[in-house]
């Protein structure tokens, strides 16, 4: 069953949906959040608004009401594309959620292949910041002095260390295989791939095809924002408009907003990667 709008019916639609563009753009979260809430209840079977409501309440870290917009969402038509879709979101919500966990102190990521030694110095660090906060300076010198450099080419430019500018995570690469939380000791990469952001939810997570070592290439998501930027009072930060840093005890870089990687002495952001190819340890590139 179909049917067509009046020519004022258009224009209103578009307007409001323009509306809320902009209040995305101008980096006000919380208003496009109100505005979308309008238009839902207003519009209860329109599915794409409440996709873009459930979007929008990822930004803001609020994981349960953006469950029941899927709930909603997946009751309402028996569409086969319109269930994997509705799956991915499941999928995306439980791994913020383990992520989520890790961070506060429960849980553990999970890996591919048995990690290096020094990971665990990292899972470590990690930990301690939220149980034992006094110990994470001498960890943090212990995890960085651990981490072995991996030189490699990013879009076919030599560069001689990698890693991510946030000290918790400065080993490792962040993602989401299904339903798991994955950390990959970038010693075990071989590449990357990280695709362009064309959609609103490319800015929470981005597809990627990533290759580790005697493997075929996969795909997979990455997690754009760093953990934690969704209790971030500036919404800037939490649409992954810029990156924020603090130091915690002197020595920990800790990051808020959209992921940094550091390419010798350059900073550049997760979605600005493009290709990444790693050498294996030890090999000179």
């Amino acid at each position: 069953m179909s049917f067509t709008l009046s020519r004022p019916e258009e224009k209103a639609k578009e307007h409001e949906m323009t509306t809320v563009k902009e209040l995305v753009h101008s980096g006000k979260l919380a208003a496009a959040v109100e505005e979308l809430n309008r238009q839902v209840r207003s519009e209860p079977a329109n599915l794409d608004l409440r996709v873009a409501l459930f979007e929008l309440l990822c930004f803001q870290g609020q994981y349960d009401r953006a469950q029941k917009q899927l709930d909603v969402i997946g009751t309402q038509r028996n569409d086969l594309r319109l269930q994997f879709g509705v799956q991915f979101f499941r999928n995306c919500l439980e791994v913020e959620r383990k992520r989520q966990a890790f961070f506060e102190g429960q849980g553990l990521p999970a890996f591919l292949t048995e990690p290096p030694q020094y990971v665990e110095d990292y899972l470590i660090l990690n930990r301690q910041l939220t149980s034992d906060p006094q110990q994470v300076p001498d960890l943090a010198v212990t995890a960085e002095a651990s981490r072995p450099e991996i030189s490699g080419q990013l879009n076919g430019e030599k560069f001689a260390s990698f890693r991510d500018s946030d000290d918790r995570l400065a080993g490792v690469l962040e993602v989401y295989d299904g339903a798991e939380y994955l950390w990959l000791p970038t010693e075990q990469i071989r590449s990357v791939q990280v695709s362009k952001p064309e959609k609103l939810r490319d800015l929470l997570w981005i597809s990627a095809e990533i290759q580790v070592v005697d493997e075929s290439p996969r795909p997979c998501f990455l997690p754009v924002l760093y953990p934690g930027t969704a209790k971030a009072t500036d919404e800037e930060l939490r649409l992954g408009r810029r990156t924020d840093w603090a130091i915690l005890h002197d020595q920990l870089v800790i990051g808020t907003g959209q992921k940094v990687f550091l390419v010798d002495d350059q900073e550049v952001s997760l979605l600005e990667l493009g290709r990444i190819e790693f050498q294996s340890v030890g090999v000179q590139v």
